[in-house]
């Protein structure tokens, strides 16, 4: 089974990472999104809600003392997966400009007006 279908709607928490006029809050949301996908989450589930369950769910189903609970296999919280999805966000939007203009050019991040963007600087 795939996490991310073909189907439109599943694949449309991706879009976000390519528009190169993306707000904060469209980041953070599809960021969310896409994290809630990959941790099978039903819909209507926040993240924080999820990553509880996840822990629920794991305490009660085994020994923690046996098993080895690992803390990584659980959702971030929505405060980090905030961070991480801005971050990804800039990788990709210097991934677009790479592409468009050439290996040779490279990007830089910023913010202006609440809006991430990358931008070329004409070399690398």
């Amino acid at each position: 089974m795939h996490v991310l279908d073909d189907k439109r709607e599943d694949r449309s928490c991706l879009n976000v990472f390519e528009k190169k006029d993306a707000s904060h809050d469209d980041v953070a949301e599809g960021g969310e999104r896409l994290l809630l996908k990959l941790y099978g989450a039903e819909k209507g589930i926040t993240l924080d809600k999820q990553r509880h369950l996840s822990s629920m769910q794991k305490v009660g189903c085994k020994s923690v003392a046996s098993d080895g609970f690992q803390l990584k296999l659980y959702p971030p919280k929505l405060a980090a997966a905030k961070y991480h999805s801005y971050q990804t966000y800039l990788t990709v939007q210097g991934w677009l400009v790479t592409l468009i203009l050439g290996p040779h050019t490279g990007a830089v991040s910023s913010v202006t007006d609440g809006v991430l963007s990358s931008t070329a600087t004409g070399h690398a």
